[in-house]
């Protein structure tokens, strides 16, 4: 039984056998998850570093170009025992960030960080951290290390003092973080776009 895979196991393998054939045009997949229900899709986000926002043309292109791959992976039949539709979008404006490389490219911009548990004050790196039953935390992503990332917290008025504003930061060891998402501070206009076979 050790050997069974289970949903996600094969939609991580799944992420990793098409990634070889976007490298070569630029792109990155970020997600991939299926939905194998009612409503049998495959849906895949993908990013660009090198561009600013994904358009249809670039989901049409990736689109095209992993089509007739799918067709021929055994992980694509496993998952999938009929039909099923082919969909590639832009992450979004809550982009999850899953690699080392995604939090060092979005330094300085908001996150939404939950943890898989509460933290200690030690496990933060702050003594001066109280809140010791929050595992979802907002903040400014500060720095990135092989092991953790620093993040600083909104400002805060002291109760105590209401002049006072304090500025929190915590250290949280990726080996800890669930999950991780950019967290835009105002609406933009932008359109997210969809490309379906």
């Amino acid at each position: 039984m050790d050997n069974v895979k289970t949903k996600q196991d094969i939609e991580h393998q799944l992420a990793e056998l098409l990634r070889p054939s976007l490298e070569p045009l630029g792109y990155e997949i970020i997600h991939l998850e299926a939905f194998t229900q009612r409503e049998k899709i495959l849906r895949i986000f993908i990013d660009h570093p090198q561009k600013r926002s994904i358009g249809i043309e670039d989901c049409a292109l990736v689109s095209r170009t992993l089509d007739s791959i799918l067709e021929k992976l055994q992980e694509t039949k496993t998952l999938f025992r009929s039909s099923y539709s082919l969909e590639v979008s832009s992450p979004g404006l809550n982009r999850p960030l899953k690699k080392t490389k995604d939090f060092e490219r979005f330094l300085e911009q908001k996150v939404r960080i939950e943890a898989l548990r509460n933290l200690t004050a030690d496990e933060l790196e702050n003594s001066e951290y109280q809140q010791t039953t929050q595992k979802i935390f907002f903040g400014t992503l500060k720095e990135v290390y092989p092991e953790k990332i620093v993040l600083a917290l909104p400002e805060k008025r002291s109760k105590s003092k209401k002049t006072e504003v304090t500025n929190f930061r915590v250290c949280i060891p990726f080996s800890f973080i669930k999950k991780a998402n950019l967290e835009p501070e105002w609406p933009l206009h932008t359109k997210e776009h969809k490309e379906s076979e």
